[in-house]
């Protein structure tokens, strides 16, 4: 456990330092540097690939990490499994590319009115996608060696790093717009090469061939895996963006803007899980491969204590502080409607942390089917709930409909692990932790020992800090949390 949660620290800090530049681009650099029509045609390219690149890999994010057990082998190059990864992506990219040239016109149309400019570069959107396919699938095999945080660093950063450099550079003038679009492009081509080279530099760059392990019936086994996963990959997108749309659809943009930027604050508290959940996927998929069904429960129960201390912790923290960091955003009044979405969503994400890594373990078991049919289930319920709750409660609506398909989705799916494999993640220590955070609340809200909503802040936040982080650890409520202190203090020892 003791790989799982320093990988998983460490791509957490990452992200939260990933979190505060983009907040830096998005607010300054962008606006300065491009117009919205400018900004629009990157944001296009990149993200319409990034969609499709999931399909360009055939539903392959999953399987790279649950096959490989069956084909692990550092002496045969582990079977050729990352040439049969690359075999997918360049079949998913042939499918892609036929569908491309055949629709060409039909897509070219779509842009004829008020979209020129996005009709220019339509060209360049292939290459994206097939750098973005080969990315995540690189990415994946990566994690199959427990290696999370350089993959991230390089998808992420790279673009928080490189991408504001071009807009800058287009803004002083040592650029033109047609070469910020190819940088892009030509930066997306990097990161596969740069995960390349990591995989070379890890000895895991095993390109050769192989059919030892490609029997009919796993050949079988994996297209069915996989199909699986492009249908369930569809449904969760569905499922995960559809609350956006529906605000501006039952509501109003204006109301869209107040809950885009409450969503944020909110779903910030997913990323320790998110991080959690890569390091874990690999490890999971071994021990199911094995049959070591005990290693399974002990890291579902771990993963479910460890994951809600962390979201707690931030949740009660932004929660404490809520009203100061309204007032420090530019027009912070207008979005002061958010606070409940904060908190509704910000639930949502506790409920997704207290169940643990249940879908890990469901995508990588013999019960993978059950995952697609959830993810239905909750797109289903999510639309409906959304119809049902935004016309009364708009934005807060959005987020109840959001926290109660969560809770639904997170029912079904620890339901079945405890029917089928009698596994739990619950324990008594989660209630203290709960117990913990609420009385930190209710001790410090409403506490503004400067009357300045900075300063406030800072100093609320400490005072939290250093109320909780000394309870959790006298209390040994997160033996984890513990066993990492005091390595740590062993470490700096001389």
């Amino acid at each position: 456990m003791g790989v799982v949660i320093r990988q998983s620290l460490k791509q957490s800090a990452a992200a939260y330092v990933g979190v505060l530049m983009g907040m830096v681009n998005v607010l300054v650099i962008y606006p300065m540097a491009l117009s919205r029509e400018e900004l629009g045609v990157v944001q296009f390219l990149r993200e319409t690939a990034l969609m499709l690149a999931p399909f360009v890999f055939l539903g392959g994010n999953a399987l790279a990490i649950r096959f490989f057990p069956e084909f692990r082998d550092p002496e045969r190059g582990h079977n050729g499994f990352l040439f049969f990864l690359f075999g997918m992506v360049g079949a998913g990219f042939a499918v892609f590319l036929g569908l491309w040239f055949g629709f060409r016109e039909v897509i070219w149309s779509w842009y004829a009115d008020g979209g020129e400019r996005v009709q220019a570069w339509l060209h360049l959107l292939p290459w994206l996608v097939l750098f973005a396919a080969l990315a995540q699938m690189l990415t994946q095999y990566t994690a199959n060696f427990n290696r999370i945080v350089v993959p991230y660093l390089l998808n992420d950063f790279s673009v928080k790093v490189v991408v504001p450099a071009l807009a800058l550079a287009y803004f002083f003038h040592y650029l033109s717009f047609s070469g910020v679009v190819h940088g892009v492009v030509w930066m997306h081509g990097a990161i596969v090469l740069a995960l390349l080279w990591y995989l070379h530099a890890l000895g895991q760059l095993h390109l050769r061939p192989s059919r030892r392990k490609l029997t009919r019936q796993r050949l079988r086994a994996m297209a069915e895996f996989a199909g699986f996963g492009l249908l369930g990959g569809l449904g969760g997108r569905l499922a995960s963006r559809i609350d956006v749309f529906m605000v501006t659809t039952l509501a109003n943009p204006t109301a869209t803007g107040v809950y885009y930027l409450s969503s944020v604050v909110g779903n910030v508290i997913d990323v320790p899980r998110q991080a959690l959940s890569r390091i874990s996927a690999p490890i999971v998929a071994d021990a199911m491969n094995a049959g070591d069904l005990d290693k399974v429960a002990d890291m579902y129960r771990r993963t479910a204590l460890n994951q809600l201390v962390a979201g707690v912790f931030l949740l009660t923290g932004i929660l404490l502080s809520l009203d100061d960091l309204f007032a420090l955003i530019p027009n912070g009044e207008k979005y002061v409607a958010g606070k409940p979405v904060v908190l509704l969503l910000g639930l949502a994400n506790i409920v997704n942390m207290a169940t643990g890594i249940n879908e890990e373990i469901i995508t990588y078991s013999r019960y993978f089917r059950y995952k697609f049919y959830f993810i239905l289930v909750l797109a289903l319920f999510n639309v409906g709930a959304n119809f049902l709750l935004i016309p009364r409660f708009e934005i807060a609506g959005a987020a109840l409909a959001t926290l109660c398909s969560i809770a639904v989705y997170n029912l079904l799916k620890s339901g079945l692990l405890w029917w089928k494999l009698r596994l739990n993640p619950l324990s008594w220590r989660m209630a203290g932790i709960a117990l913990l955070a609420a009385g930190c609340y209710v001790l410090l809200q409403g506490w503004h020992p400067l009357g300045r909503p900075f300063f406030d802040l800072v100093f609320r936040s400490a005072a939290y800090g250093a109320v909780f982080v000394p309870v959790l650890l006298v209390a040994r409520l997160a033996p984890d949390v513990n066993g990492l202190l005091m390595s740590a203090v062993a470490r700096g020892r001389p």
